[in-house]
C-alpha cells in the first residue's frame, strides 16, 4: 500500500490494521496496542520525510501467530534518525520493532505483534 505523508490518513490506516488484527483473533487491547503503535510509526516516518512529499510504503502481512507491518519512506535515512521516545513507546506497545535500511538506503521500520504474546497484555 502506498500513501502520501499526510497525517490525516493515519486514522484510516489504523482502522484497516485494527480490522486485520481482529480477523486474526487479537484481543481488543492488543488491537489497540497495534493500531497505536502503527500510528506512532507513521508519524515517525512522516517526520523523517521532513516535509517532502515522498510516498510512504506500507506492507501488511498476517500470519497464524502474528502480524507484521513494514513502513518505508522515499528518502535515504539512517536508523539513528529515529526519535528515541517514539522507539521506546513502540517497544512498549509491540513485541518486536526493527529499524533498518533497505538495499537502496531508505529507512524501513518493521513492527511485529504476536498473537500469543498479545493475549497476556492489557
Amino acid at each position: 500500500m502506498t500513501m502520501t505523508p499526510d497525517p490525516e490518513l493515519i486514522p484510516a490506516v489504523q482502522g484497516m490494521t485494527g480490522r486485520l488484527a481482529e480477523h486474526l483473533g487479537f484481543a481488543e487491547g492488543a488491537q489497540r496496542n497495534l493500531t497505536e503503535g502503527l500510528a506512532c510509526a507513521c508519524r515517525q516516518v512522516m517526520r523523517n520525510a521532513g516535509g517532502e512529499r515522498e510516498d510512504v510504503q506500507l506492507q501488511f502481512a498476517g500470519y497464524e501467530d502474528r502480524v507484521e507491518i513494514s513502513l518505508e519512506d522515499g528518502r535515504a535515512a539512517v536508523p539513528d534518525s529515529v526519535n528515541e521516545a517514539d522507539a521506546c513507546l513502540l517497544t512498549q506497545l509491540l513485541d518486536r520493532v526493527v529499524f533498518d535500511q533497505t538495499a537502496d538506503g531508505r529507512l524501513r521500520l518493521t513492527l511485529v505483534h504476536y498473537l500469543a504474546a498479545a493475549e497476556g497484555r492489557p
